[in-house]
């Protein structure tokens, strides 16, 4: 399980939104049962939280598959991020590493679920694991898809279309789960404790002979710069900053790392331990984005032509000015005096 905020991209819940238009549903409608707003799943470059997104699941994957959807979809996997993470992952230098490189990549489109691949021998076990998913309610339809597409890696990087797949699924048979058992070439069992598939791959550490070393360098490259920027973007540090930005916006005093710590906690529900643990994770530490947070805070007030340094001192908890003023050096390599008049001169 990851640190930062679950989303998936935005793509996907324009999908669902398609999907729940085919059906009859409209815009509102939709809206209304996921918490997905139009606008919302129509921003190219937007994020879906993870409980909306398994709210539309729940509607979409109850559906009836409609025969026109497909199109749709191939449509979506021909632009970002799914076309980034298809190239690094049909384009591995071998199997094993594309497995590994969809388990890394598949945060782009995104992390609400988990993927488990262990291996022994030649024998690969594949677990898909689903959030939300306590009282039994979602379909398999979504652990599917992701197994499947490590089966149809398998079929490609060894060059076997008959290689023998079959997978085990939780709960109810889903809508249209004997068409796509036919078009996959698959055999499929609900029921089941796991989500899970196991493959016989005596090829899987082979060189890829269609490896495109330049190619999958190039994009490689790309696509774990967007993981490293979304990870930041979502990352827990960041949601623990945003919302001590917050409760602290607009100042009035600036509270002790302590009592901003209590209130941190019970806004997240965690306990200090677990809040400490998943900083640490992210190397880093509270009083590093208390710190941060403080310095956004001087710099907006010292750009106010009316208020003083001791002002501002006293409205971020600072014992003294000369406090204050070494904070401030430290952490902008600034004093605030300095920093006020740069901005005055500009």
């Amino acid at each position: 399980m990851t640190p930062w905020s679950r989303t998936v991209t935005s793509k996907l819940a324009l999908l669902g939104l398609e999907s729940a238009r085919a059906h009859g549903l409209s815009p509102r409608e939709f809206q209304r049962i996921t918490g997905i707003a139009e606008a919302e799943a129509r921003d190219p470059q937007g994020r879906i939280a993870a409980e909306k997104h398994i709210a539309m699941l729940n509607l979409t994957e109850r559906m009836t598959p409609l025969a026109h959807m497909p199109h749709s979809m191939s449509a979506v996997l021909t632009t970002a991020p799914f076309s980034t993470v298809i190239c690094v992952v049909a384009n591995s230098p071998t199997l094993q590493h594309a497995f590994a490189n969809y388990l890394d990549l598949r945060g782009l489109i995104g992390d609400v679920d988990d993927m488990l691949i262990k291996q022994q021998g030649d024998y690969f076990e594949f677990e898909y694991q689903m959030e939300g998913n306590a009282d039994g309610e979602r379909t398999g339809r979504s652990a599917f898809g992701n197994l499947m597409l490590m089966a149809r890696l398998a079929r490609q990087y060894l060059d076997d279309a008959h290689l023998p797949v079959a997978i085990e699924l939780t709960g109810k048979p889903f809508p249209g789960w004997q068409a796509a058992q036919e078009e996959e070439r698959c055999r499929l069992r609900f029921g089941a404790a796991r989500n899970r598939m196991a493959l016989h791959l005596p090829g899987a550490a082979q060189a890829y002979a269609l490896h495109n070393r330049v190619a999958y360098d190039v994009i490689n490259g790309q696509a774990q710069a967007e993981v490293q920027a979304l990870q930041q973007k979502y990352s827990f540090a960041a949601r623990v900053q945003a919302l001590i930005d917050e409760l602290v916006n607009p100042v009035t005093v600036f509270a002790g790392d302590n009592t901003l710590l209590e209130m941190v906690c019970e806004r997240l529900h965690t306990s200090r331990f677990t809040l400490h643990r998943l900083l640490q994770k992210e190397d880093t530490h509270f009083q590093r984005i208390t710190a941060q947070v403080r310095l956004k805070k001087a710099k907006q007030m010292l750009l106010q032509e009316q208020a003083s340094i001791s002002n501002v001192s006293d409205l971020l908890g600072f014992s003294s000015v000369s406090a204050f003023s070494r904070f401030f050096s430290a952490q902008s390599g600034l004093t605030p005096s300095r920093f006020k008049s740069m901005h005055r001169a500009g």
